[in-house]
């Protein structure tokens, strides 16, 4: 345990109310060991909540997190609460994400805190989606978390905006972080069926490119989208004679071949496909 020391409601609201006269280092000790202090109702609850408060505008995003987790913490059992204290937590984190100054990993760790606070509340952030638009000097670890960030908080409302942004992301120097926007919105058509023909015209728009690793990952993404949206067939079998030769990795053939065996004979130019399309995927 407690390393000799009981946390008494004498010792923890002492606690509480000097953090201020504490550094700013210290300040995220206290309240790591102050998580282990139980309040005895919630009249008590909320005071230690409104002392919190200003914590999480501080500067310094340690100890923003630290009371992001004790006000978690305390509040685990207020479901009835659970709404506002979403609510309360939001700003902050928000903050941390949009400075300009922070660090990567800082920013990295931020975004894992948005991720689970998500599961439990899935459209607290569904306005404030920009916030995780990539920035361009923005590493790809945290690139990366926040496409999947842009997936999870994706809605009705919001979703053009974000698969817009998200296809800007498909000429990324970085073939990775293109081939994972790609993938990002073929999720974001799945889970959104009213905005599955405007990723699709995106989806398709980006063929035109004639980029080899990008024409391989829509196809493998339209390829699930046809399964689900039976209309998306014929779109793919008009753009495969000018793309087949561009497909060079194993995925992206395997879609390829899939898809015209599976929807080439609703094509209206199906016997052209045969043979303009298959030989070139084998040499």
């Amino acid at each position: 345990g407690e390393g000799g020391v009981s946390l008494t409601k004498t010792l923890a609201h002492y606690l509480f109310a000097r953090l201020k006269d504490f550094g700013e280092w210290s300040q995220c000790l206290v309240l790591r060991v102050l998580s282990r202090y139980g309040p005895q109702d919630e009249e008590e609850i909320f005071d230690i909540l409104n002392v919190l408060d200003d914590r999480m505008k501080h500067v310094n995003s340690g100890v923003v997190f630290a009371a992001v987790r004790l006000f978690l913490h305390l509040t685990q059992n207020l479901i009835d609460l659970h709404d506002d204290i979403y609510e309360r937590i939001r700003a902050p984190l928000l903050t941390v994400v949009g400075l300009g100054n922070s660090s990567p990993e800082i920013v990295f760790s931020c975004l894992h805190h948005v991720q689970l606070l998500l599961v439990r509340q899935p459209r607290l952030m569904d306005a404030d989606f920009r916030s995780f638009f990539c920035r361009y000097n923005d590493p790809f670890y945290v690139k990366s978390r926040k496409l999947d960030l842009l997936v999870t908080i994706s809605s009705p409302g919001n979703v053009v905006d974000i698969v817009e942004e998200l296809s800007a992301y498909a000429t990324d120097v970085n073939i990775e972080m293109a081939r994972q926007s790609i993938r990002a919105v073929g999720k974001i058509a799945m889970l959104h069926s009213s905005g599955a023909d405007h990723c699709r015209m995106k989806l398709l728009a980006l063929l035109s490119l004639e980029i080899d690793y990008v024409s391989s990952e829509v196809l493998v993404v339209m390829k699930d989208l046809a399964r689900k949206y039976g209309d998306a067939a014929d779109d793919i079998l008009q753009h495969l004679p000018s793309c087949a030769s561009l497909v060079v990795d194993p995925d992206g053939k395997a879609a390829l071949i899939w898809t015209l065996g599976e929807y080439g004979e609703v094509g209206s130019r199906y016997d052209a496909l045969e043979g303009e399309t298959i030989s070139p995927v084998f040499i």
